[in-house]
């Protein structure tokens, strides 16, 4: 399930990898949303929207997927890119035709993999330990790339959902529920 989470939510996870840093200016602008998986979350994405205003064009908004927050023992069964992906459906869906631009500051080779494999131009920042990588949206790209991303994003939850199926099959329900972060449960709001 993906729902709404807090910025409780995102310090909790914060804690775990404390090298992280966010790009954010004002945390209260900054929307989580946590996935989890028989009732244990197992990631969590930031984002946030600012408005340009120096450019003077309907399109003035620009997105930047800020903390992308996977546990070690959550890893390599696509929860970063399913996390990834239903952001960008959800920013195309209900932002695009003020976006011009998604960007990350991907500060691992996962993230600089799963945000290129989706159109993301990326490069390196000198003496920096994070590679800037950007999706330029245009007019005639928007429309193609909602549908691309809505896509993508169904096919990486039918993955994760099969991997974690497949992990509860070896090592039963309770095994997935002990890994969440010990974090009391907070009300469910879906995204």
């Amino acid at each position: 399930m993906l729902r709404w989470g807090t910025q409780d939510t995102l310090s909790r996870y914060r804690a775990k990898e404390p090298g992280l840093v966010s790009s954010a200016r004002d945390e209260g602008d900054v929307k989580v949303v946590l996935l989890e998986y028989a009732g244990a979350p197992q990631g969590v994405v930031s984002f946030f929207l600012e408005t340009n205003t120096h450019r003077a064009t309907r399109d003035d908004m620009f997105a930047r997927i800020d903390l992308v927050i996977v546990p070690g023992s959550n890893r390599g069964h696509g929860v970063a890119r399913a996390l990834v992906l239903c952001v960008l459906g959800y920013l195309l869906s209900r932002c695009a035709d003020r976006l011009y631009s998604v960007s990350c500051l991907a500060a691992h080779d996962a993230i600089e993999k799963i945000l290129r494999d989706e159109g993301f131009v990326t490069r390196a920042v000198p003496d920096q330990q994070y590679t800037h990588a950007e999706l330029a949206l245009t007019g005639q790209s928007r429309n193609r790339l909602r549908d691309q991303m809505t896509g993508s994003a169904a096919r990486a939850l039918r993955a994760l959902n099969y991997h974690l199926r497949q992990r509860e099959g070896r090592t039963g329900r309770q095994a997935v529920n002990d890994k969440n972060l010990g974090a009391a449960r907070e009300p469910s709001r879906r995204v």
